[in-house]
């Protein structure tokens, strides 16, 4: 037991430490987007200021060749024509720069909101932008400013880290609870049978936009299937899984596992509301590797409690499965269902039980 609280405690530090060293990257590279921003911010309104300017030029040739036009049909003269089109070549060069400059402010455009995206992905709060610096009101020729929204738009990040209890249960493989007889020494205590998975790692991977994407990490499970029956499970010498019956009653007879989780989940969110505020759904694969697995005695022995741990036994237990699952969430909290795609034992050596597992998530 002393092992598993130092594998505990170290894996703690190691994260603090992850963690700490984390922050400080996060807040050097928060330094280099907030001047990034500022830079273009200027760079903005520059190109504002140089197409008002160009705006103003075009506005008042043609004002001029509108004058000399009017001027050329009463005097027929061909100096006034010249000027016109000198007037016209004047204007197309003048368009075509505020169609550059139009280009351009997209461009930067597109590059603060991912930067704005960066930050957010950052769980960083600004508080260096004031209304007043907001582009939200820029508007130009040729630029809506409805399609570009300046303001700080979350990333796609799904629902992973964090942890659920759920209750244990197994069906047989025509998906029904009706198991074969001679399985009855695994008979469940339903109401004791319980889970525990813990998402330490989690990365979020969008696709189409910020509401569809995919969601992985690492995890550990902890299983507990709590037997009715007064058995002890072994294997006889062919290797398959069988069991010996105690002869006093068990006040508990629990055959734990251990594993590593390896999700793989798509997810879809749906905005209520406000934006941050999400309804969600998904579906997906999470793989697993049992890395141990143990049985839990506790008996009344003439008025003494006794408590033994039984991890000698090979349970024939199938070490890699996979199953599939579906979670539905609204912001922190989900409820889930898992469905185990391979039996609980290995094939052949032991019941052909599928694990299924419904509970309830919180995220953080």
């Amino acid at each position: 037991m002393k092992f598993y609280y130092l594998i505990i405690l170290f894996l703690f530090s190691f994260f603090v430490s992850l963690a700490q060293t984390d922050t400080n990257r996060v807040n050097q590279r928060q330094i280099e987007i907030e001047e990034s921003l500022e830079n273009l911010q200027k760079g903005l309104e520059n190109f504002q200021l140089q197409i008002a300017y160009k705006q103003a030029q075009i506005d008042k040739w043609a004002d001029s060749i509108q004058i000399l036009t009017v001027q050329t049909n009463n005097t027929a003269n061909t100096n006034h024509q010249k000027i016109i089109d000198s007037l016209k070549n004047k204007i197309s060069d003048n368009e075509d720069i505020i169609i550059a400059l139009n280009d351009g402010i997209k461009d930067i455009t597109e590059t603060i909101i991912e930067l704005n995206d960066e930050i957010s992905n950052l769980n960083y709060s600004d508080t260096t932008y004031t209304p007043e610096k907001n582009t939200n009101n820029i508007t130009y020729d040729d630029f809506n400013s409805e399609d570009y929204n300046f303001r700080r738009k979350k990333k796609f990040r799904g629902h992973l880290f964090g942890f659920n209890l759920s209750i244990n249960s197994y069906v047989a493989n025509d998906y029904s609870f009706n198991y074969q007889e001679q399985d009855f020494f695994m008979d469940l205590q339903i109401n004791k049978s319980w889970a525990f998975n813990l998402n330490f790692i989690q990365y979020s991977l969008p696709f189409f936009n910020r509401y569809v994407g995919a969601v992985t990490g690492l995890g550990l499970n902890y299983n507990n299937y709590e037997l009715i029956q007064n058995v002890k499970l072994g294997v006889d010498s062919n290797s398959v899984l069988n069991y010996k019956l105690y002869e006093f009653d068990l006040k508990k007879n629990r055959f734990k596992t251990s594993s590593i989780t390896i999700p793989l989940i798509i997810e879809f969110h749906i905005p209520v509301n406000n934006k941050d505020k999400r309804l969600y759904f998904s579906i997906g694969v999470i793989g697993s590797y049992i890395f141990n697995t143990k049985m839990k005695i506790k008996y009344d022995n003439n008025g003494s409690l006794i408590k033994f741990t039984d991890r000698s036994s090979d349970f024939r237990e199938t070490k890699f499965n996979y199953s599939g699952t579906f979670r539905v969430g609204y912001r922190n909290l989900y409820l889930f269902a898992n469905y185990s795609i391979k039996p609980l034992f290995e094939q052949n050596y032991g019941p052909q039980l599928y694990p299924v597992t419904a509970g309830i998530g919180f995220c953080l």
